[in-house]
């Protein structure tokens, strides 16, 4: 689903998994927005991707909270400053 500049919702296929991922920006004032990630991991494929689901969760959060700090420090970067 698109609803830019608002929100952009998609469906990600890999070979060892699927998740939905859900993403909003919401204003939170002038030059400012909150960026809102959501991800559902939807189904696990292969014993390792299983097996790693089910006993280190964890891992998966971390990965995506790296990702979305690199994210973060690009969007600040290559972002005008008023």
């Amino acid at each position: 689903m698109n609803n830019l500049p608002d929100e952009k919702s998609a469906l990600y296929e890999h070979k060892h998994m699927v998740n939905t991922m859900s993403n909003r920006f919401v204003p939170i004032g002038p030059n400012q927005t909150r960026y809102e990630a959501e991800i559902e991991y939807t189904q696990f494929i292969g014993f390792v991707p299983k097996t790693m689901a089910l006993l280190m969760p964890g891992v998966f959060k971390s990965q995506v909270q790296k990702q979305l700090d690199r994210f973060k420090v690009f969007v600040e970067k290559h972002t005008p400053t008023s």
